[in-house]
């Protein structure tokens, strides 16, 4: 005779627009399923302890560099002392923001997501709060600067692509 146990488990994690997070990646010059970070209808404020590339894909999200709009879809270099903050989402739900070298948090269970309900991954497994700071691996990435998803590759947050 079998026995159903209905126990609570631990939901598949990850990005919500892989897409948008592996562009983001790949323009960073990370293997595309690098850690980054996922911002929902508001970004963070960052401050960079060292130079950077960064890439933000997804929602309509506009990244600043010290207050200077910098374009959505396209590596752009960040250097040690600056501000990354984002203005008003503008359209979509999530954008995702990678850094050269990759955001490199302990992963668990395979995964480097952070689930806050069961206290696992990220750091302790918890969100982020003021006064964090997140490890990156190394930057391979100095020539990627300026380099973007062609238009007609990119797509409105929602949006399938016409594969027609």
């Amino acid at each position: 005779m079998p026995i159903n146990v209905n126990t609570p488990g631990i939901p598949m994690g990850g990005a919500m627009d892989r897409l948008a997070l592996r562009a983001a990646n790949l323009l960073g010059g990370n293997p595309e399923g690098a850690a980054g970070l996922e911002a929902v209808f508001m970004g963070p404020e960052l401050e960079f302890t060292e130079n950077s590339i960064v890439a933000v894909c997804g929602a309509d999200l506009p990244p600043n560099v010290n207050g200077r709009e910098q374009p959505g879809w396209t590596a752009f270099k960040i250097r040690a002392g600056d501000e990354l903050s984002f203005d008003f989402l503008r359209g979509g739900a999530r954008a995702y923001i990678a850094v050269a070298g990759g955001i490199t948090t302990p992963s668990s269970l395979c995964s480097r997501s952070t689930y806050a309900i069961g206290a696992l991954g990220g750091i302790d497994g918890r969100a982020l709060q003021s006064g964090d700071s997140l490890p990156v691996g190394d930057d391979k990435a100095a020539d990627r600067e300026g380099r973007s998803v062609p238009r007609a590759l990119r797509r409105a947050p929602g949006e399938l692509l016409n594969c027609a």
